[in-house]
């Protein structure tokens, strides 16, 4: 009998592979350097006597996000013509996980404990899919090495929160805290798979920063005044 001849794969040119690899360690770059960053604003405030409450680390989050959906959006190719095609409260829900929910949660964590802890847990996300997907999505299980893998990172990262730094403030509330906005984080992704169908990734997570951010500016209400 013949055999079918194998499927061919389709190759990728080295420089592709060079450009997405320089393009994933920018992002891990910059995504790496905010959690510092933000623990580095709080200090300024600090010392210039600024009266910080959630409130005001909510308004500052909100204020961000709004600016930086906005310029996603500009960039986008037929943002509105997308946002026409997809239905509004599955782009609602994409918005009030991967942006609103997830960062009240991780905004109360990095305020009682550190912007170390904050950039240790943010991986935790990666847990979240490897057991929401499949139970979502359908995708396939972890094999037994990637369970011990996954129990390896966990155990790692339990300890890394009693270390110096890291354990400053409530770590255990704060870790808490992160876990969960990365939980949150996680489902907005898996609303995404559904919502790519009719809207770009730039579109999506502009207009997902951009009404999340509105939503997080008015939580942060009460620091108007400041």
């Amino acid at each position: 009998m013949k055999q079918d001849a194998p499927a061919i794969q389709p190759s990728i040119s080295p420089e592709r592979k060079t450009s997405a690899l320089l393009a994933t360690f920018v992002v891990a770059l910059l995504f790496g350097s905010a959690f510092p960053s933000l623990r580095t604003v709080y200090n300024h405030w600090d010392a210039n006597k600024v009266e910080v409450s959630l409130y005001t680390l909510w308004l500052f989050a909100g204020l961000r996000f709004t600016i930086a959906g906005l310029s996603l959006i500009c960039i986008s190719q037929r943002p509105f013509q997308d946002l026409k095609a997809t239905p509004v409260k599955l782009l609602i829900l994409f918005a009030l996980t991967q942006t609103v929910f997830h960062y009240l949660f991780f905004y109360v964590g990095v305020h009682v404990s550190s912007g170390s802890l904050a950039a240790l847990l943010a991986s935790t996300g990666s847990f979240w899919w490897l057991i929401l997907a499949p139970l979502i999505l359908k995708t396939p299980f972890p094999n037994r090495k990637q369970w011990l893998a996954i129990a390896i990172g966990a155990i790692a990262l339990s300890i890394a929160i009693y270390k110096p730094g890291t354990g400053a403030g409530k770590p255990w509330l704060g870790a808490l805290m992160i876990i969960s906005g990365n939980l949150s984080a996680t489902i907005g992704i898996i609303l995404f798979s559904k919502i790519k169908l009719t809207m770009g990734s730039k579109s999506g997570s502009g207009f997902a920063l951009f009404f999340g951010g509105i939503i997080l500016t008015f939580i942060g209400a009460p620091a108007w005044g400041q």
